[in-house]
């Protein structure tokens, strides 16, 4: 295979390139092709409201239950310019869910032509991914960011070009800042580094022993520092790096506050990448400022996500900005913003989940939903993936180290993200499915060339064989897509919708409030009952107060979105009250309350009665529609 460098790799614009170009701009269209058409999941109608929230009043703050920040600025920046809607709150995933594929040129020095197009057709096309790229959530994000970031990771120690690791870093602190869960990739990875390293310890090829090729890795570096002809570039490298662990394990025995630690950390990796770019010399001096300096990009990245924006006294991002005194304030304020998320995502549980009695109960059950969701949408990569691996691992004359690195790093992520969870949802296994694809695409690979030999040696039936594979491997892979994007985005026996998607037929309701909202005058609409109400006086958070964030969302998302005017009714007699002050346009209730509602309309005109689920699979609710209003609307 080539082992071309990356900036040759790319620079060329070849038949590979060009190939991987198109299935980019096959994804884009896939993605953009009805993305507003369904009605918005409580996550996403959450998430889009507070990007919404922080676009109007430009306070934001990181909220862990919603996981990284990045989504909700990239929102607030394409509300700007877009305005507020289902399609533009998809917009950044679906991009960015087609643009990866792109990621497969990162590989091209370990992949051949064929296996880099075959990988990105499936980072593309795959259900999972491309149902998730239509989806307003971070998985597909962390997913897409940290898997480039590997890419330039591999790519920087191959072309040993140690610049590669700023690229590198920078995604991964991107994938940080869309999803806390980035840090389980390093866990992945470490992991799937073990396994390969125990592989290559017992297989060494052209040294004495296993522990010999590690050594070899080694050496040159620690020849770089303590050689004779060490350069004063060596020497200060060296001295930073010692005062670095020094203020590290400084700050670790005396409690050293946050602030005064990360300043200092700040100012020596500042001084190591100026030793980096003005003077390097040698090994040692190159892949130490670049890492640090990496490290140092990798923070303020970080931080310029995480970091608060507030209005008023408390401190935010660009107040530190103009008044650099404010820093350690900030820096405070923003781990005191990440500590609680790090610690609810990553402090680990003892309780069983799913609704299970033991955690080995909640584990299989959790897992079991995730052998559901690969045997429907995942039947072409997964099975070809362990053919691939096995391909890499025993096939030709020497094991290929990135396939079952990748391997390890997807069938771990298969069995360890269940143990994990906390909810039935298929979108974590985007977390598994972007790595095997590379072991995937070597094994289908494996499978166009058989095709084209037969033809080229006039096989009939090899030909007609290889040629009726491919059709079910394109048809396995295209038609579940179809499905479970276009056809059933919220069906029940769809296994990528996860319970809190509102049935589809509410899609109409809110286009309709929507539409009725900007000419309407008065109360637009009105939510009665304590299923969806919280109780007066109890309120709090997210506008309109009233509304119980739990049980309602994503009417949140639809009300700030469409600027609907929105009362809210606790009791029968507050129900009563409301609609003799003002007939409203709407009113929504849980079906247990359609009697008092149908009794408090009686009179006050024509409403037509709708009975939808806000849940998928539960929590019914009744909707009144004014008629003549709608019709105005209509007419207008």
């Amino acid at each position: 295979m080539d082992r071309s460098s990356f900036p040759e790799a790319l620079r060329r614009t070849d038949d590979t390139v060009r190939a991987v170009l198109l299935v980019v701009a096959a994804g884009l269209v896939a993605r953009l092709l009805f993305l507003g058409q369904r009605v918005a999941h409580f996550d996403e109608g959450r998430v889009a409201y507070w990007a919404l929230n922080y676009l109007e009043t430009g306070e934001i703050s990181y909220r862990y239950i919603v996981h990284g920040p990045l989504a909700q600025y990239a929102d607030a920046w394409v509300f700007a310019v877009l305005g507020a809607n289902d399609f533009s709150m998809r917009l950044f995933v679906a991009v960015v869910g087609a643009l990866l594929p792109l990621a497969a040129l990162l590989f091209r020095g370990r992949l051949s032509d064929l296996e880099t197009v075959i990988a990105a057709v499936l980072l593309s096309f795959n259900p999972i991914l491309l149902y998730y790229s239509r989806f307003y959530r971070s998985s597909l994000l962390v997913a897409a960011f940290m898997f480039v970031a590997f890419g330039f990771g591999l790519r920087a120690l191959d072309d040993a070009r140690p610049r590669l690791l700023y690229p590198a870093f920078a995604f991964g602190a991107l994938g940080f800042a869309a999803k806390e869960n980035a840090l389980v990739y390093l866990m992945c990875w470490v992991g799937a580094g073990a396994l390969l390293l125990d592989f290559s310890l017992m297989n060494p090829r052209n040294y004495d022993s296993g522990l010999d090729a590690v050594l070899a890795r080694i050496d040159p570096y620690v020849d770089a520092l303590s050689g004779p002809d060490r350069s004063t570039d060596v020497i200060l490298w060296t001295a930073v790096s010692a005062l670095t662990l020094l203020v590290l394990g400084y700050a670790a025995v005396s409690g050293w506050p946050l602030t005064a630690t990360v300043a200092a950390l700040v100012l020596l990796v500042a001084l190591t990448m100026l030793v980096d770019l003005v003077r390097p010399e040698g090994d040692a001096i190159r892949w130490g400022g670049a890492l640090l300096g990496s490290l140092g990009l990798f923070a303020l990245v970080s931080l310029f996500f995480y970091a608060p924006r507030t209005v008023g006294a408390s401190v935010g991002l660009w107040d530190a900005v103009f008044d650099p005194t404010r820093f350690p304030d900030l820096l405070d304020a923003t781990w005191g913003d990440i500590r609680p998320g790090l610690e609810y995502w990553f402090g680990g549980s003892i309780e069983p989940k799913c609704g299970e009695e033991t955690v080995i109960g909640g584990y299989v059950c959790f897992l079991e939903h995730t052998v559901g969701v690969l045997a429907n949408y995942a039947l072409v990569v997964v099975p070809f993936a362990a053919v691939g691996f096995l391909i890499a691992r025993y096939g030709g004359d020497r094991p290929r180290p990135l396939v079952m690195f990748a391997g390890y790093w997807g069938f771990v992520s298969i069995l360890g993200y269940p143990l994990a969870t906390d909810i039935r949802a298929g979108w974590i296994m985007v977390n598994a499915i972007v790595p095997l694809v590379i072991p995937a695409a070597v094994a289908l690979a494996l499978v166009v060339r058989s095709g084209w030999r037969s033809l080229a040696a006039e096989d009939r039936v090899g030909t007609v064989v290889t040629a009726a594979l491919v059709v079910l491997i394109v048809g396995g892979m295209l038609v579940p897509a179809a499905s479970a994007s276009y056809v059933n985005p919220t069906a029940d026996d769809n296994e990528l919708v996860q319970y809190a998607q509102p049935q589809q037929e509410f899609r109409e309701t809110f286009d309709d409030i929507g539409a009725i909202a900007p000419t309407h005058e008065g109360t637009d609409l009105l939510i009665y009952g304590s299923e969806l109400v919280v109780e007066p006086g109890t309120g709090g958070g997210m506008p309109p107060e009233c509304l119980n964030l739990g049980h309602a969302l994503p009417i949140h998302w639809y009300v700030a979105a469409d600027d609907v005017t929105t009362e809210c009714a606790y009791n029968e007699s507050e129900l009563q009250a409301q609609i003799e002050a003002d007939s409203p346009a709407v009113v929504i209730a849980h079906v247990n309350r359609d009697g008092a509602v149908t009794a408090a309309l009686d009179g006050e005109g024509e409403y037509e009665r709708r009975q939808l689920h806000l849940r998928t699979m539960g929590r019914e609710v009744v909707v009144f529609v004014d008629e003549d209003v709608l019709a105005a609307t209509e007419n207008a």
